[in-house]
């Protein structure tokens, strides 16, 4: 496989630097074989972005706020799969539709896990897949539950995909919406992501109540109606809130 040099060279600098803390330019230049010039581009763009810190007195280098900061996300989203099969499972037991769950990456929803309905009619997904954010029930309940100015920033940036003549474009109407979710508690695609699919879904959320996954069902329009759509809501609602006690 092709790899970038830059790159590579940036991800041995951090392996090396893992493994011995406090860490000399020297050494690193001495073990790596580098110029100090090329070597001190490298660290200077880790530091950036507070994968590693410079001792302002000894100039030795250490691993930075940022590793530990991926790490506890990375270690977040596997305790949430963990704690979430279950109920994943007990969902599709219960209404035998596909269940996803997913979290906010970058301006997208990512699927770390699902449970697939038994009908041949179902919706169709990958785990390690995206979806957009702003036309997805997943995506708009992480986003109701982000603090006010990274919600802001997010619908601000994102890109409006009209996917379907259902799909929200403005944005003005998009924040009422997410602000009558915050309010609610779940939030709905009804054919705004794909046609003839509705999708019900509620956050899980941290404990300063804010949303750091979320839970949802997906259903075609075929079977979907008001009554199995308020069974739905009423156990997301008591499940979300238990994975995120469990937390």
């Amino acid at each position: 496989m092709k790899t970038i040099q830059s790159i590579d060279r940036a991800v041995l600098v951090m392996e090396y630097i893992s493994k011995n803390q406090n860490c000399r330019l020297i050494d690193m230049s001495n073990y790596f074989n580098l110029k100090k010039s090329t070597l001190h581009g490298i660290l200077s763009t880790l530091k950036y972005h507070g994968l590693i810190n410079k001792d302002s007195v000894s100039t030795k280098y250490t691993l930075g706020s940022k590793v530990f900061e991926l790490g506890k996300l990375y270690e977040d989203n596997l305790s949430i799969k963990k704690i979430a099969k279950p109920y994943l499972i007990k969902l599709v037991q219960d209404f035998s539709e596909t269940v996803h769950l997913g979290v906010l990456n970058n301006l997208t929803v990512l699927y770390i896990d699902k449970e697939e309905s038994p009908h041949s009619l179902r919706m169709t997904s990958k785990v390690g897949t995206t979806d957009p954010l702003l036309t997805t029930a997943i995506g708009k309940a992480i986003l109701a539950y982000l603090p006010d100015d990274k919600l802001n920033y997010i619908v601000k940036t994102s890109k409006s995909n009209e996917l379907t003549d259902y799909s929200i474009s403005e944005k003005s109407r998009l924040l009422d919406e997410l602000s009558i979710i915050r309010k609610k508690g779940f939030s709905l695609d009804l054919e705004e992501l794909e046609l003839g699919l509705n999708c019900i879904s509620t956050p899980i959320k941290n404990s300063i109540n804010e949303s750091i996954a979320a839970i949802s069902i997906s259903i075609p329009s075929i079977r979907f109606n008001k009554i199995i759509l308020a069974n739905m809501r009423k156990e997301l609602l008591i499940i979300s809130n238990e994975i995120s006690q469990k937390l």
